[in-house]
Order: C-alpha cells, then structure tokens, then sequence
C-alpha cells in the first residue's frame, strides 16, 4: 500500500497542497502511518507465533530424537559411533532451526510480496505486469539449478561438520588411551586434516550462495 499512498501523494496530495488544499496531503500522512504500524503489529504477531511454534516443533523433535536414540539395539550403538550420533542431532536441528527462524519467514515474505506485486502490476499496467510475471521463469530455473548445486554442497558440508565432532568426541571419549598410547600427534594430525576439510566446503557453501546472490 506504500507505493500506491506514495503515488497518490504525488499526483494528486501535493498539487491541492499547493492550490490551499492541505486535506488530502493530511490524510495521505495519516494513511502513510496507519499503514506502517499496521505493517508493525502483523509483523510483530507473525515473529511471536511463528517463534512459538518453532521452538516448539524443536523441542519435540529433539526429545523424539532423545527417545529414539535410546530404544535403538545395542547393535546399532555399537556400529554408529556416538560422535556421529551427537553431530546428527545436533547440527542437523540446528539447521533446522535456522531453516525455521529464517528461512520460513523469509519464503513467506517473498511468495506474499511476489503475488501482491504481481496482481498490483497487473491491475495497474496489464503488459508491464505481463512482463514482470514472465520474469519469473528464468528466475525459477535459476533457483532449481542453484538448489541442485547447493544440496550436493551442504550435504558434502554437513558430512564434514559431522566428521569434526566426531573425531573430538571419539578422542575426548577415550582420551586414557590416548594418552597410554602417546596418540596426541596423531590425533592432532588427523584432526588437522578434518578440520580443513570443513573449512573448504564451508567456504565452497559461501562461494555458492555468492554466486546466486
């Protein structure tokens, strides 16, 4: 509504300003506010009971994670070790989380944005919205093709992240026997190359996200 108020002003507020006319610049003043703290409020509602329901979703999911991971057979925890098993359920709900904090609302945002903008444009100028909604086809084969080559990246990313904690939580675990069997440098050399590997599909994770930006 912005914009629309904007425009109004402009072609039709200002000029009767300047003819003596003040009502409708101060109604468009009066409008221009209710909007924002319209706009304020519904986001404020939106932050609070989407976070509401996030956190609720995680707390869930965790304690089925808890449950799970406990009525597992020994069999099971005695292949999987309990590094991976700790990486698992930390870092994937912690992507979880930020797909669900940021990335929901931000979706939300954009697809609302996207069909008010377009029916406004429309509504507005037919073959300029034809234009702008025509645009979207390019723009939806980029994003598929950028999804391929980042879920391949973050899964890579994922497996590196899980790899680290891993290797600390194996050695912390059992850090008598490396200790007895001097593995410090060992351990320290492989956690070298772990920890590096994690830098650089983090880093190809960032490149990617740089290049659809």
């Amino acid at each position: 509504a912005g914009p629309l108020i904007v425009a109004y002003a402009i072609d039709r507020a200002v000029p009767a300003f300047r003819a003596h006319d003040h009502g409708p610049l101060i109604a468009v003043g009066v409008g221009y506010l209710l909007c924002a703290l319209a706009a304020g409020g519904l986001q404020y509602a939106f932050t609070q009971a989407s976070a509401r329901v996030n956190q609720d979703v995680l707390l869930d999911l965790r304690g089925r994670i808890f449950r799970h991971a406990q009525a597992l057979s020994i069999d099971f925890h005695e292949r999987y070790t309990s590094g991976r098993l700790i990486s698992r359920s930390t870092t994937d709900v912690e992507s979880l989380r930020e797909l669900l904090s940021e990335g929901l609302q931000e979706l939300i945002t954009v697809i609302l944005s996207f069909v008010y903008i377009s029916a406004m444009l429309l509504w507005l100028d037919l073959g300029l919205g034809a234009v702008a909604v025509a645009s979207f086809v390019p723009l939806y084969l980029l994003v598929r093709q950028y999804r391929r080559r980042a879920g391949r990246i973050y899964r890579l990313r994922s497996t590196a992240i899980a790899a680290v904690i891993v290797k600390f939580a194996e050695t912390m675990n059992g850090i008598r026997p490396v200790r007895a069997f001097r593995r410090e440098d060992a351990n320290d050399a492989e956690f070298r190359v772990l920890n590096k590997r994690h830098e650089r599909t983090n880093g190809d994770a960032l490149l990617e996200m740089a290049r659809y930006v």
